[in-house]
């Protein structure tokens, strides 16, 4: 079965909240009470948001593993400037990255944020504007 949907992730806190079980969750989603546990165990007490997030950064992983050079584009734009057509900017940062789970700058932002495993690092090669 395919991966567990935000839709689902919601259903799931309101079912916690509710106070169903694992199997009564999964017989109300389609699927097993190991898959609910698994979902459950990203980010006690769960929340529908840190689970997406927990899921697609994993994704991310995922992707970085495919690639052996780790390069990356973020892109990232505002309508509150103006740009080369009017209004609104937007930018491609080009770079490369690199996951890490210790050290003080991981601590640092454990610190800040206690849910997280990793930290992506990105190392800036250079920014394009793009409009």
């Amino acid at each position: 079965m395919s991966s567990i949907t935000y839709s689902e992730r919601i259903k799931i806190e309101t079912f916690c909240e509710l106070g169903l079980s694992n199997i009564q969750m999964g017989v109300r989603l389609n699927r097993s009470p190991s898959t609910i546990s698994y979902e459950l165990s990203r980010c006690p007490p769960y929340q529908a948001e840190l689970a997406q997030t927990d899921a697609e950064y994993k994704w991310i992983e995922q992707d970085f593993e495919k690639d052996p050079k780790h390069e990356l584009i973020i892109t990232i734009g505002s309508y509150n400037y103006s740009g080369t057509a009017g209004m609104g900017r937007g930018y491609h940062i080009h770079g490369s990255g690199q996951f890490i789970n210790e050290g003080a700058y991981f601590d640092q932002m454990k610190a800040q944020f206690d849910w997280i495993r990793t930290v992506l690092v990105v190392k800036i090669h250079d920014v394009e504007q793009k409009i």
